[in-house]
C-alpha cells in the first residue's frame, strides 16, 4: 500500500454544486498545493510565464502572450508562484492592483533561462 504524504490542499476553482433531496451540496476537489508540488524545480505554468518575459510587462501582455483570457486562472497558476518564488518581481511593490503595474525576470529568474540574452 503507498505511503499517504502530508501535502496541504487548498480548494479548486472547479467545485461542484449538487442539488440534492432539497439541500445543496457543495463538492471540493482537493488539488495539492502547487507549490508543494514543486520543490526545486519549476512548475511547467511558471516555467512558461517566464520563457516569454522580455523587459517589463503588463499583466495583459503576459496573459495574451500566453494566450490565457481568464484573469483567475493566470493569478493562481502562472503570476502568484513566480512572485513567491522570486522569479518575477512587480515594478511597484505593494500595488499589485495598480493599472500601472509591470513585471520583470528577476535575477533569479534570469538564471533559470541561461539562453536569454540578459535585456529581460
Amino acid at each position: 500500500m503507498p505511503e499517504h504524504q502530508n501535502v496541504e490542499y487548498e480548494q479548486s476553482w472547479h467545485d461542484e454544486y449538487l442539488q440534492d433531496g432539497g439541500f445543496l451540496v457543495t463538492l471540493f476537489k482537493a488539488t495539492p498545493n502547487r507549490q508543494q508540488l514543486v520543490t526545486g524545480e519549476v512548475a511547467g505554468e511558471v516555467a512558461r510565464l517566464l520563457s516569454i518575459m522580455k523587459g517589463d510587462m503588463l499583466r495583459t501582455e503576459i496573459q495574451e502572450l500566453l494566450g490565457l483570457k481568464g484573469q483567475g486562472n493566470f493569478r493562481t497558476l502562472y503570476l502568484v508562484p513566480a512572485l513567491k518564488s522570486g522569479l518575477i518581481e512587480m515594478t511597484i511593490p505593494g500595488k499589485s492592483t495598480s493599472r500601472f503595474q509591470k513585471y520583470r525576470l528577476t535575477e533569479k529568474g534570469r538564471k533559470l533561462l541561461p539562453f536569454k540574452d540578459g535585456s529581460a
